[in-house]
């Protein structure tokens, strides 16, 4: 099983397209093996983005436990789109979300997970995740003291 998706980082409004694919062991395709999907959000802290250049400097709004009782529930992941497909005769089919605006103005890691089952009713599944940045820019502060 293999769920694969270009590692380039999105905009709301782009699209995330995924490729499955599902073999049996011996490494015939899964013809028309039932795929079922889910994609997951989860918003990302400003010490978890890789933005090159930014060593030192403050990018975002960072929430605190003791700050915010409901930071936590922002933080945590949640489930924006589901569904099930059909793998084609190649054992292949390509999933297409549309990735909406991530919450707060903050980055989200999306997350789409595939589970494909077998005639024997076998399930094995895969997962490819993407950044999706609020905007293509950002701004960053730095402490002079």
């Amino acid at each position: 099983m293999d769920v694969a998706a270009s590692a380039d980082p999105r905009l709301p409004g782009d699209t995330l397209e995924a490729a499955v694919q599902g073999r049996y062991l011996f490494g015939a395709p899964m013809a028309g093996a039932a795929v079922a999907w889910q994609v997951r959000r989860a918003p990302l802290s400003s010490w978890e983005l890789e933005l090159p250049g930014t060593e030192g400097w403050y990018v975002g709004d960072e929430y605190s436990w003791w700050d915010d009782e409901d930071a936590g529930e922002r933080r945590s992941a949640e489930v924006n789109e589901s569904g099930v497909d059909t793998l084609d005769a190649r054992g292949h089919v390509t999933l297409r979300v549309p990735l909406r605006a991530p919450a707060g103005g903050r980055a989200a890691r999306v997350t789409l997970s595939a589970a494909v089952t077998d005639v024997n009713r076998q399930v094995v599944g895969g997962a490819t995740s993407v950044v999706v940045h609020p905007a293509s820019f950002y701004l960053a502060a730095r402490s002079t003291g």
